[in-house]
């Protein structure tokens, strides 16, 4: 028996099968030829049949997608319980520092980090709280940070995180209350003058002045914070592609070195190419489509070496 049905509509009682409109030909007013034969079960999507009952349809720490919200509407689902938006603070330190937007003078720097800093944050979701620039003397700077972790979930500071005389950094997060300091300098090239601390249950992450080893402190320390706070499942970046290295780059035994590439897509094969420079270069990070890491036992790589590159976006 045979019955005329709409896309998406119930299929009519005693029916086992559709067969599309485009698979048949009118013989006359009142039979059709099927021109493509089905089977039992064919065109049909049973009760159920998407997901099932007691089945698990997104999982805690499942960022939400527009595929997402989709699936929850058709489950009948209006709202759901989600994570807020984790805030994060940004001060800037260094009596050296001026807007980005002014021309410096002589020993002047303009303030990058605090732009591409807010730029991260919200690539990943957070809210950003911009405290400004703010002078590296103790009365000026201390009572600037305990602000910012008063009134966020991070907080970032760029500058004041190496050893010298005027970087109040650690002095800062350590007049915060405990935990205090937790890591003062990793073996990694760039950002090897990285400060982490907890004031409370408050990450404090004293980014380098450079903006180059800013931007990697980022992606290795406070990314994965911000994602964990935020109850992601995978708070690690994973590597995109892998990729044959254009030429020989050496490392130092016992550090791990981050080394930026631009890629080509040559013969049906990626190519990373090494973008050289320093760490206050930041056209080198504006030039690169990703990185590759050099673990702490390897003295470099070889050219036609096989690397993992982690994309930007």
């Amino acid at each position: 028996m045979l019955f005329q049905n709409s896309h998406g509509r119930a299929a009519a009682t005693g029916a086992d099968s559709v067969v599309m409109l485009e698979h048949t030909v009118p013989v006359d007013d009142t039979m059709i030829e099927i021109i493509k034969g089905v089977g039992a079960g064919t065109n049909l999507i049973r009760k159920g049949e998407d997901i099932k009952r007691d089945t698990t349809a997104l999982s805690e720490g499942h960022l939400l997608r527009p595929q997402d919200l989709g699936l929850l509407a058709g489950l009948g689902i209006a709202e759901v319980n989600v994570y807020k938006k984790i805030r994060v603070g940004i001060v800037s330190t260094g009596d050296e520092i001026i807007p980005f937007q002014e021309k410096p003078r002589t020993g002047q720097i303009r303030n990058i980090n605090s732009l591409t800093l807010t730029g991260m944050v919200r690539r990943l979701g957070g809210e950003v709280t911009d405290y400004g620039i703010v002078s590296d003397h103790r009365d000026i700077f201390f009572p600037a940070l305990e602000k910012a972790v008063q009134e966020n979930d991070i907080v970032l500071f760029s500058g004041g995180s190496s050893v010298g005389v005027r970087d109040l950094g650690e002095q800062a997060v350590e007049t915060l209350g405990p935990p205090g300091i937790l890591v003062h300098g990793v073996a990694l090239k760039p950002g090897k003058p990285i400060l982490i601390g907890m004031s409370g249950a408050t990450p404090v992450f004293g980014l380098p002045g450079h903006p180059v080893s800013a931007l990697v402190c980022f992606d290795l320390f406070v990314g994965p914070a911000i994602r964990a706070l935020q109850g992601k499942n995978e708070i690690l970046p994973e590597p995109g592609l892998s990729c044959v290295l254009s030429r020989n780059i050496n490392s130092a035994a016992g550090r791990r070195d981050l080394v930026r590439v631009k890629l080509k897509l040559e013969n049906d094969t990626w190519t990373a190419y090494p973008i050289l420079g320093k760490s206050g270069s930041i056209s080198t990070l504006s030039r690169a489509d990703g990185f590759f890491v050099i673990d702490e036992e390897n003295q470099g790589v070889s050219r036609d070496d096989q690397v993992l590159v982690y994309l930007y976006q």
